[in-house]
């Protein structure tokens, strides 16, 4: 565009330079008023990219899902846990788990955990989750397409290959209800967890480690989770 813009002016000198006079607006080959039209749609077409670009880069276009749940150790509430999905043009999403709790047992700490899953046409492609007790990473699984398969890292574990496509995580459970899903992959884990229905809106979740997390939902909305960890009831309860 710029280069057009730059011939334009310069048609007339162009015209009397011994060799810029053949360029197509110097010799008259290209109208000076067709060239004005081709800038125009090429900044028109430059100007639709950065828009595609920042409205997919911003998550325009969809707004993005937000789910709050208040988290309780045994009646005691302990922090919260944020669920996001953000939608992008092109038919990709990010969905964002974070969670911050204080445990007071033989003293007090923080443990915080974020997960982060990248899907493309709904199958996932990257996920990464770490746990954090007061600051200092304690987890961390990075999950990388690879194939039609999975590239799957744990903090100071072998690599390993999950050979299926993965359409559901862990992490989509709080923001939405898994009709017909028979498998979700965690993405702390790293693993595929069976899923169990046990009834209307309430379905199981079988953890490798032997837990089980039971999801409960009104609507085709999370509206809590129940699992027992270390020989504590935990539960997370949506906060409307």
């Amino acid at each position: 565009m710029v280069y057009i813009l730059n011939d334009w002016h310069d048609r007339a000198s162009d015209a009397l330079h011994p060799t810029k006079r053949h360029r197509p607006l110097a010799s008259g080959a290209v109208s000076a008023r067709a060239a004005l039209l081709l800038a125009l749609v090429a900044a028109a077409v430059v100007s639709m990219g950065l828009l595609q670009i920042v409205l997919g880069l911003s998550g325009l276009g969809a707004a993005a899902q937000v789910q709050r749940f208040a988290i309780f150790v045994s009646e005691e509430a302990v922090g919260q846990l944020t669920a996001t999905e953000s939608n992008y043009l092109g038919g990709g999403s990010v969905v964002n788990i974070d969670s911050r709790m204080t445990i007071r047992f033989l003293g007090s700490f923080v443990i915080e955990s974020h997960q982060a899953s990248f899907f493309r046409r709904a199958v996932l492609h990257e996920a990464e989750a770490e746990v954090r007790r007061d600051g200092r990473l304690r987890e961390q699984c990075l999950t990388e397409r690879a194939g039609s398969g999975y590239r799957v890292t744990r903090k100071g574990e072998s690599p390993l290959v999950v050979p299926d496509r993965i359409t559901w995580t862990v992490g989509q459970l709080y923001l939405h209800e898994p009709k017909g899903v028979r498998q979700v992959y965690s993405e702390r884990l790293g693993q595929l967890c069976p899923v169990r229905p046990l009834g209307p809106g309430v379905y199981e979740v079988e953890l490798p480690n032997g837990s089980r997390n039971r999801y409960s939902y009104l609507q085709g909305v999370c509206q809590r989770m129940e699992t027992t960890t270390n020989l504590k009831d935990v539960r997370f309860e949506r906060v409307r």
